[in-house]
Formats: structure tokens, C-alpha cells, sequence
């Protein structure tokens, strides 16, 4: 296609977030079957091995495309994408738009399967083992998205489980984990039979309650944090009562005066 030609050519002058959101628009208009008559899949995944940012753009809106999902699982696409994710030097434009490609195709199972084969697991883990709070922080918004469609013990739980908030001394990655969490709180709370991964988090749970119980030492936390974590708190306060109670007896320890816990903190609670 001369459009793909154009993207090729960075020396051109011309606005490429506009071509390729009239691209975009034209693809909208096509069923996926068309679609791969204009790219192959073989293209795409050309496209996305390309240090060319338009044509990695152009890729993941194509593969966003596949319906179902499932039709691509047996292609390079979803290792490939994780491996921009998993890029440090990858652009935020392009990380974004991976985001949207995986949240569009993790509905399908084999896509997910393919996800979670050993090899893509071991990029993951090598994200959360990172010291670069950066990919870190893009794990945490990838498994966000995933956790909706899988099922108990499908994902495996070091992915989401992080035993230490303030070990990279980065109050922003701080807040990354407690926002994390509370993300998971509300999956639990709009999706079905999520019980159990409530149940998962109860450890990371009562490392939130200890954040906020020893914050006086963390002048980070007490200062930036408590407006985040109070957040967390609400939500699980009504979403899940008993887990609430259990960190609210062993940190929090409401009284009366805690006016800036008491406004948010579910009602029904602070009645028993």
C-alpha cells in the first residue's frame, strides 16, 4: 500500500498521527478478512520488528483489528508485542497502543494461552524483576487488563503479587502498586466469580494497611500517598468488609477523629 510506503518514509513531511488515524478510520470500516488482504500477517509481524514507530503503530492497530482475537494466536504477533512493552526505548505512543492491541485481544483464550506460554511469561517476569520502575509500572497496567477474562490460577501470581512497596525508594512507583490494587479491588468488585483473587491479594493488602500505619517514617508516603491509599481503603471497605476490618484492627485503628478516613470509609461499616 502507498499509505505503508508514506509511514516507511520518516523524511517525508508530513503529519504521521494524522495518516495514520485516517488509516485507522478506514480500517474501522473493514472486516478482519479484508484487512489481511491489505496486511499480511506475516507484514504485521515485519511491521512490528521494525524500528519504524509509525509502522509499529500501524501494526498494533491492524492486529487490534483480528476478530475473534483467536484468529492471530497462532502467529508472532502477541510475542512481539510484549517485546515492545517489555522495550524500554519503545515510546509511549507505541506502549499505548500496545495496551489497547492486548486489551482488545486478551478476550480471546488461545490468545491468552499464547500469553501465557512459558516464553512470554519469562519477558513478563523479567519486567517485574526489572530495576526500571518504568517497565515495572507497564506490567502493572498490562495485568490490569488481563486480570478480567482470566481464570483462577490461568495467570500466574507472582505477576501481580509484590511483596515490597518502597524498596526502589520511587514514591511515584509507590503509587503505581496502591492505585494497582485498588484496580484489582474494583475488577474483583464488577466481575464474576473474582472471590479468589481477593484472596490472593490479602498479603498485599495488609502491606497498604502497614504503609499507611508506619507512614510517620516515610515522609514520602505521608505526604504524597495518603489521598491514594484512602482511596484504596473506601474500596475495600465496601467491597469487602471483613478484609477491611482485619487491617483497619491491626493498622489503621479508626477513632473518631480520623475525619479524613471516616468520610470515605463505607457506612455500614463504621455502624457494627
Amino acid at each position: 500500500m502507498i499509505v505503508v510506503k508514506v509511514l516507511h518514509n520518516t523524511s517525508i513531511d508530513i503529519d504521521f498521527n494524522k495518516l495514520i488515524e485516517l488509516l485507522d478510520g478506514l480500517l474501522s470500516s473493514l472486516d478482519f478478512e479484508s484487512v489481511v488482504e491489505l496486511f499480511k500477517l506475516s507484514s504485521i509481524v515485519e511491521a512490528l520488528n521494525s524500528p519504524n514507530e509509525n509502522l509499529q503503530i500501524l501494526a498494533l492497530k491492524v492486529s487490534s483489528k483480528a476478530d475473534p482475537p483467536d484468529i492471530i494466536s497462532n502467529t508472532e504477533i502477541v510475542p512481539k508485542v510484549v517485546h515492545l512493552l517489555a522495550t524500554k526505548e519503545s515510546s509511549i505512543k507505541v506502549v499505548n497502543e500496545v495496551e489497547k492491541a492486548l486489551g482488545v485481544l486478551v478476550r480471546g483464550e488461545l490468545i491468552r494461552r499464547r500469553l501465557f506460554s512459558d516464553s512470554v511469561i519469562s519477558v513478563l517476569s523479567d519486567m517485574k524483576s526489572s530495576k526500571d520502575t518504568t517497565l515495572k509500572t507497564r506490567l502493572l497496567d498490562l495485568v490490569v487488563q488481563i486480570l478480567p477474562f482470566v481464570k483462577e490460577d490461568e495467570l500466574p501470581d507472582g505477576l501481580y503479587l509484590f511483596s515490597d512497596f518502597t524498596t526502589d525508594n520511587d514514591i511515584l512507583y509507590t503509587l503505581s502498586l496502591i492505585q494497582f490494587y485498588t484496580q484489582i479491588i474494583e475488577i474483583v468488585d464488577s466481575t464474576l466469580n473474582k472471590q479468589w483473587l481477593l484472596q490472593k491479594v490479602l498479603p498485599e493488602v495488609q502491606l497498604i494497611g502497614k504503609l499507611y500505619f508506619e507512614r510517620h517514617d516515610n515522609p514520602d508516603v505521608e505526604y504524597f500517598a495518603l489521598t491514594d491509599i484512602s482511596l484504596f481503603f473506601k474500596k475495600l471497605s465496601f467491597v469487602s468488609p471483613e478484609s477491611f476490618e482485619a487491617i483497619d484492627q491491626s493498622f489503621i485503628k479508626l477513632t473518631h477523629n480520623d475525619n479524613f478516613l471516616l468520610s470515605s470509609i463505607n457506612p455500614s461499616y463504621l455502624a457494627i
